[in-house]
């Protein structure tokens, strides 16, 4: 009984092995046959890869560069927010300028659009204000819903500042819709207020006043809400 097992394993051995060497000969023919396809193939192949590596050197490369360029920007428009000094967000406006033009395609050139807003809006030039809020936001993801977020209400203002309120209404709202919340903190509140004022919508305004001493009782906004409310309820 044993015998006959080890028989039968032994053939089956056998069989496979019978299968496997004809399978591999016909690999080796078809690479034979086909060998001039198969170099082209592996030449393209290995083209791709030497590209693919050459551009994330390439990158890596820019980003270091575009890096350096944001940090000499970002000195100066620190300085312009700590003094309030129109020169220096000149400065620091063209060094961002010069860091999007030079390295459009690197993550911090998306950021120093955000930034180029900022510098516009404090220098009172609204419109590129406007421009460069927009270009960032066109260029970020959700990944910098922070900044967009910033975007959207450095928008609210510029247009509110240009007596397009309805369309800062517009952009102080998707502040809030940006991270889908739907739900404005009091900063965006006390700026849909303000604008709904503008457009003599008293009654929005005052809810949206209303809201803040309901959802935010210890917001540093309540008395302004306060007095906005008693002045705009005598005028309904």
């Amino acid at each position: 009984m044993g015998a006959k097992k080890r028989v039968q394993k032994k053939s089956f051995i056998k069989k496979e092995v019978e299968e496997i060497v004809p399978f591999g000969k016909k690999v080796l023919n078809y690479f034979s046959n086909n060998l001039k396809q198969c170099l082209a193939f592996l030449s393209i192949l290995l083209f791709f890869v030497l590209s693919l590596y050459l551009w994330n050197l390439y990158s890596s490369s820019q980003e270091k560069k575009a890096l350096v360029m944001f940090t000499e920007a970002f000195k100066y428009y620190s300085l312009s927010v700590e003094k309030g000094n129109p020169g220096d967000y000149q400065i620091s406006a063209k060094k961002f300028n010069d860091l999007a033009s030079k390295y459009p395609r690197t993550t911090i050139a998306g950021k120093s659009l955000f930034y180029l807003g900022n510098c516009y809006f404090w220098m009172k030039d609204f419109n590129n204000a406007e421009k460069y809020y927009r270009l960032f936001l066109d260029k970020s993801s959700k990944k910098d819903l922070v900044l967009r977020k910033f975007a959207y209400e450095g928008l609210g203002y510029a247009s509110e500042q240009g007596g397009k309120y309805e369309q800062a209404l517009d952009y102080f709202k998707k502040v809030s819709e940006e991270d889908d919340s739907n739900n404005p903190d009091d900063s965006a509140l006390i700026n849909l207020a303000r604008v709904y004022e503008e457009l003599n919508q008293n009654d929005k305004a005052v809810q949206m006043y209303q809201k803040i001493l309901k959802d935010y009782p210890q917001s540093q906004n309540v008395e302004i809400a306060k007095d906005k409310i008693s002045i705009l309820k005598i005028r309904q």
